[in-house]
């Protein structure tokens, strides 16, 4: 039987803007004392249990060496700086006990500096913003709870659907829980694609680099060049920040780089991002131009940087919009939309193109919330819900708050996506769900 939950919100979600949530709300809580009231109930959900870090700052799926994308003192809080500066010894040594290879170049590289406490400039390693957030939420979880301001579940369970209840309130299903929640917040992350049952990781297909994870990478990669006996040639789907990544894991993995004879990278524009000052002539692919558009953490710009330069990586212009086909001598196939070019062959494709559509998304959760409840509407791009002018409340579900990628309402809006941008929404939010939570504390819960 399904257990059943009561609870004054319902958080969807436990990676960096569900967990900024959680920890903005208990401050504000202890700032305000206890009010003789009853505690909060709050229950935070992630279906990988990845609390406080998610998929991009967890340890799941990426990689120990990967980077936040700017600078420490533009991208991140002024808490994290000095928290980073006041345990530079114990992370430095933490750092330094890694194998990962492109880890270990970091600390070679930038060690001596994060030592003495000089952090504003550099690229720091992602998993440490994970960490950082991780104990900020254990911490502040803890001393709420003890407190008796709030009473909080964190559930490591998949939120299959969520309902708008008759008489106000959501009822949100998984596997083993029905929760009625007076408030909820969708703290999801980009949308999922619409999964590909035609092609696998042993076909040399990774469809979703965040969801099949970089052990996808290195398994279609292998598999394929033990099945060939040659060389092969990569490509990569998409060029913004996780073919970036991509070509920074491949540069810093050298028993994958000797099985390759090319990367290519497939995109409407033909450039990757971070090109940087000094982008080499004759290579597009590092172009300055698309550097001012799309971000990349040096690193990544001096890798893409030395395998363009050696010839082994190369941009293509063109425009996808569907996965490749497996083709009789077992390449895989993609065919450019009419007019943009000639078809692509490959023997391993990475599928890099970024958030899929509400309307032919993978998650159960968001298709059902998209193509059965009334109460949710997708907004005009598709990859997201109408929401409320000037508001992350959905236009047509009260008490029903967006946070991350959901909240884009424009082609080009990843500042929501930014950790400046999460913050600067959690800001926003937290107001309107103590105003709620005050309402929610003395009634007696939703029901459906």
């Amino acid at each position: 039987m399904a257990r059943e939950i009561q609870c004054d919100l319902a958080i969807v979600g436990g990676g960096l803007s569900g967990s900024l949530v959680v920890i903005q709300l208990l401050e504000r809580l202890r700032e305000r004392g206890s009010s003789g009231s009853a505690p909060a109930r709050l229950v935070l959900f992630d279906r990988l249990g990845a609390f406080g870090g998610g998929i991009p700052y967890g340890e799941l799926h990426a990689q120990p060496g990967f980077l936040l994308i700017e600078p420490a003192a533009e991208s991140t809080s002024s808490e994290f700086q000095d928290w980073l500066i006041q345990n530079r010894e114990i992370l430095l040594a933490q750092l330094c006990a890694s194998e990962d290879t492109a880890l270990k170049a970091w600390v070679q590289e930038n060690g001596a500096q994060f030592a003495r406490g000089h952090i504003g400039d550099l690229f720091i390693p992602r998993r440490l913003f994970g960490q950082f957030i991780r104990t900020r939420l254990r911490t502040v979880t803890h001393a709420a709870a003890a407190e008796r301001l709030a009473e909080i579940e964190l559930l490591h369970e998949e939120v299959l659907s969520l309902e708008v209840c008759t008489n106000g309130g959501f009822r949100l299903l998984t596997a083993s829980s029905i929760a009625h929640a007076a408030t909820a917040v969708l703290a999801v992350g980009c949308v999922p694609r619409a999964a590909c049952a035609a092609l696998s990781v042993t076909d040399g297909y990774v469809h979703d680099v965040w969801d099949q994870g970089y052990a996808g990478v290195n398994a279609a990669i292998s598999a394929r060049a033990q099945e060939s006996g040659r060389l092969l040639d990569l490509l990569i789907m998409g060029s913004g920040a996780s073919a970036g990544e991509l070509v920074y894991f491949l540069k810093h993995s050298p028993r994958l780089l000797a099985k390759l004879r090319s990367i290519r990278v497939v995109s409407r524009s033909g450039y990757l991002a971070g090109g940087g000052a000094g982008a080499a002539p004759g290579h597009p692919l590092l172009a300055d131009a698309w550097a001012l558009k799309r971000r990349s953490a040096r690193e990544y710009t001096a890798a893409a940087r030395a395998l363009a330069q050696s010839g082994l990586l190369s941009p293509v212009a063109a425009i996808i919009s569907a996965p490749p086909r497996l083709t009789a001598d077992k390449r895989l196939e993609l065919l450019p939309a009419s007019g943009t070019g000639a078809p692509l062959l490959a023997d391993v494709v990475i599928n890099c193109m970024g958030t899929g559509e509400l309307d032919t998304t993978s998650s159960p959760l968001l298709a059902a919330m998209s193509r059965t409840n009334p109460g949710f509407r997708i907004n005009r791009l598709g990859i997201g819900f109408q929401l409320r002018e000037g508001s992350a409340e959905t236009a047509d579900a009260e008490g029903c708050f967006v946070i991350g990628p959901l909240q884009n309402e424009e082609e080009i809006q990843t500042h929501v996506e930014s950790i400046h941008g999460v913050y600067r929404s959690a800001n926003s939010l937290v107001p309107r769900l103590c105003a709620r939570l005050n309402i929610a504390m003395t009634s007696t819960g939703a029901t459906a």
